[in-house]
């Protein structure tokens, strides 16, 4: 349980808000690319059309990701 906080002004509250949820949003992007790696790892794919599809995924991840931030820091 997270204790209470005390903060001096909105603005403090909301950027300390702000920094948990950028903070989250990218742990949960790294959490879904390595989730994403060792399932494409282990399937029975051979390695071209492997190295294609974590080329792919890995793209879609970053900009996924590179939109979450820009979400939450604006």
């Amino acid at each position: 349980m997270m204790s209470q906080r005390t903060y001096y002004s909105e603005d403090a509250k909301h950027r300390a808000q702000m920094e948990r949820s950028v903070i989250a949003a990218l742990c949960l992007a790294i959490g879904i690319t390595v989730g994403t790696v060792i399932a494409l790892l282990f399937a029975p794919e051979d390695g071209e059309s492997l190295r294609h599809t974590l080329a792919d995924k890995a793209g879609d991840v970053a900009s996924q990701a590179e939109k979450t931030v820009k979400k939450f820091a604006s």
